[in-house]
């Protein structure tokens, strides 16, 4: 029962870390997995990079500086001559 704790929010253990491998080998193969890993790697890079070029463009197209609203109180339109 406690094998499977970890989906429950906890963190996987050896035991846990251990069949986790051991179904990789299983469904993959050993010849496979470096092949695997490296592109899980690459993906998470491009994914970063892909981000980090969403956030730059975004800050371009967005002012820095907000447009300030008049105060309630000292609103000249309303006034009356």
């Amino acid at each position: 029962m406690r094998t499977l704790a970890f989906l429950a929010g906890g963190m996987p253990g050896i035991a846990e870390i251990g069949i986790i491998a051991l179904i990789l080998v299983l469904l993959f193969g050993a010849r496979k997995l470096p092949a695997l890993a490296h592109a899980l790697g690459s993906s998470l890079t491009e994914f970063k990079k892909g981000g980090r070029e969403g956030e730059r463009q975004e800050d371009k197209s967005s002012p820095h500086e907000t447009a300030k609203e008049p105060e309630k109180g000292n609103d000249s339109s309303h006034a009356k001559s």
